[in-house]
This record gives structure tokens, C-alpha cells and sequence, in this order.
């Protein structure tokens, strides 16, 4: 069993990551960056995303593909605080 942490440890783990190279540019971290970075599951990250909607900004990074084509990658960054 995954022991449960606090938000406040959540919140830190994911501003650690937003300080990462990969996030460097200003677009933010995509869900499998976050989940590498934490060592975490891509389905944990989600979860935990969606709880802290109204701490995010998301954006949209152009990736390309294996075939070659250009789509768009939702990244997330934290809103600073008030």
C-alpha cells in the first residue's frame, strides 16, 4: 500500500518539478514529465491534478509525433500564490 502524503508534500514534489530543466521554456511540466520527475503513476499524477485545478495554469506545447505530425501537449505550472 502507497503511503498517503499531505497536500502541502504534494504541493512541494510539484513545484520541485516545476523547477526542473524540462519546464525551463515556461510551458510547464506534461502529466509524464510530473510522473518521472516524482516517480509516481501517470494515473496518480491525474488524479492529484484534478484536485488541485484551481492552483494550475494550463498550457499547450507543440510535440512531434512519430509519424511526423505536430500536435499539441497539455503542460501544467502552478498559479503563484496571493
Amino acid at each position: 500500500m502507497t503511503p498517503t502524503i499531505t497536500c502541502d508534500e504534494w504541493l512541494a514534489e510539484f513545484e520541485r518539478v516545476m523547477t526542473a530543466p524540462a519546464s525551463a521554456e515556461g510551458h510547464g511540466s506534461t502529466v509524464r514529465e510530473i510522473a518521472t520527475e516524482t516517480g509516481r503513476s501517470i494515473q496518480w499524477i491525474q488524479e492529484h491534478l484534478r484536485y488541485m485545478r484551481h492552483r494550475l495554469i494550463v498550457t499547450r506545447r507543440r510535440e512531434m509525433t512519430v509519424d511526423g505530425r505536430t500536435c499539441f501537449i497539455p503542460c501544467y505550472r502552478l498559479k503563484p500564490e496571493d
